[in-house]
Parts: structure tokens; C-alpha cells; sequence
């Protein structure tokens, strides 16, 4: 999925302005899953112990300024419009429920 895609991921790192992380392996639950399964029975001491043991950085996706400042005043403004959308999308919601 989008894990797989740099594309994706840097857009994520733009939109919230933080680094990303891709790992080497692709399913992260599963991964997650079996660490708390080392925690649970003795293997790992902390969940932390866990990762380090674990978890393969690949890659790593930095914000680029001028994309996170765009990202940033969208957000703003989406944030000023939305508690006038919030009502209006609630009756055409009840409007397509009978119907």
C-alpha cells in the first residue's frame, strides 16, 4: 500500500511537517504483533528493547518547507470554514438517509 509508495510518503512528511519513517518490512502490525509476543513471554524486557531488535529504518522523508507551509495554510483555512460545513454536511447526510 502507501507505505510502499516514497511518493506517498513525502507528501505525508509535507502535510504534517514531521519525518517519516519507511522500514524495511512492509507489514508494521504484524511486526508490532510479534513484539509484544517477545515482551509477553520473556524475549524482550520493553516494548522499546523490542524495536531496536526489530524494527529496520529503510528510509527516511523530511518536509519540505515550501510544501509544509502550503499544507500548513490549508489546513488554517480548512479550520476556519469547517464549523459551516459541519452542519450543512450533517443535514445532507439526514437528507440522503431518507431518500
Amino acid at each position: 500500500g502507501g507505505a510502499k509508495s516514497y511518493q506517498w510518503l513525502q507528501l505525508k512528511a509535507n502535510i504534517y511537517d514531521k519525518k517519516i519513517l519507511s522500514l524495511h518490512i512492509t507489514e508494521a502490525a504484524c511486526l508490532g504483533a510479534a513484539i509484544l509476543a517477545g515482551l509477553g513471554s520473556g524475549v524482550y524486557s520493553s516494548i522499546e528493547e523490542g524495536i531496536k531488535a526489530c524494527v529496520r529504518i529503510k528510509r527516511e522523508f523530511y518536509p519540505q518547507k515550501k510544501w509544509a507551509e502550503m499544507y500548513n495554510e490549508k489546513f488554517k483555512l480548512y479550520q476556519t470554514i469547517y464549523p459551516t460545513l459541519q452542519d450543512l454536511n450533517h443535514r445532507i447526510t439526514e437528507l440522503s438517509r431518507h431518500h
